[in-house]
Order: C-alpha cells, then structure tokens, then sequence
C-alpha cells in the first residue's frame, strides 16, 4: 500500500506487518495491523482492518496528535459535542472540507489543528 511518511516527506510503498513485528513484547498487540515504511515510522490500522489510522507519524507527530486528542476528545466523550460536530467544527476553522487527526502531515499541522481546536473548545466553554 502507498502512504504518506511524515518521516520521509512523501508518498512511499509501505509493508503491512503485525503487531509482534513492532511490539514484540506487547501480546496484546500481536495480531494487529500496522503499516511500516523503510524508514521504521509506522502506522496503526482501524480494528480488524489493513485500513490505515492515517498518514505515517514521526514520534514528534504521534506526540502532537496524543495532545490533540487529549485536548479534544474530552468534550465528545462528555457529550457536550458530538464527535462529528466537534471534527466538523475543527474542519470550519482551518478552512478545510474535511478534518481527521490521522491525516495531519507536519509538526507544523499539528500546530494549526491545536490553534482550531482551541477556538472550537473556547466556544463550547461559552456556551456552557
């Protein structure tokens, strides 16, 4: 399969490989997907899928998209906002059609994605 590495910078051809490939002491892990390119950086997929999560992270990217959740997934898991409302929402705010964490591309995305995300959340916290 193709994917994008945030690593590599590009579109590359990348192995579908298991779990026990990337942690081999993590059982739990055994028999899912993931996606790993030349370069090491590696994806997850959707559960019991070979449907990709999104674009290949780097460690810093993984770390930037953990924020985003962490920051935004509160207030669907809540209730507040539904998850589609709160991604439509993000989506509106960077002036994209559509909006998945698992897509960003660059540490510089992220930054963007958390700016939106923190006007959509300041709204919420107003209406509350």
């Amino acid at each position: 399969m193709k994917l994008y590495c945030c690593n590599c910078k590009q579109m590359v051809d990348c192995d579908l490989v298991k779990g026990n490939v990337i942690y081999p002491r993590r059982l739990d892990l055994a028999n899912h997907n993931f996606y790993r390119c030349s370069c090491g950086c590696f994806v997850g997929c959707h559960p019991n899928t070979d449907k990709p999560l999104g674009a290949i992270p780097t460690e810093e990217m993984k770390k930037a998209r953990m924020i985003i959740h962490g920051m935004i997934d509160p207030w669907w898991q809540k209730g507040v906002i539904t998850r589609g409302a709160m991604y439509r929402a993000i989506a509106k705010e960077l002036h994209i059609k559509e909006y998945h964490t698992g897509w960003t591309r660059s540490i510089e995305q992220c930054r963007q994605v958390y700016r939106a995300a923190s006007a959509v959340i300041k709204r919420l916290e107003n209406r509350i």
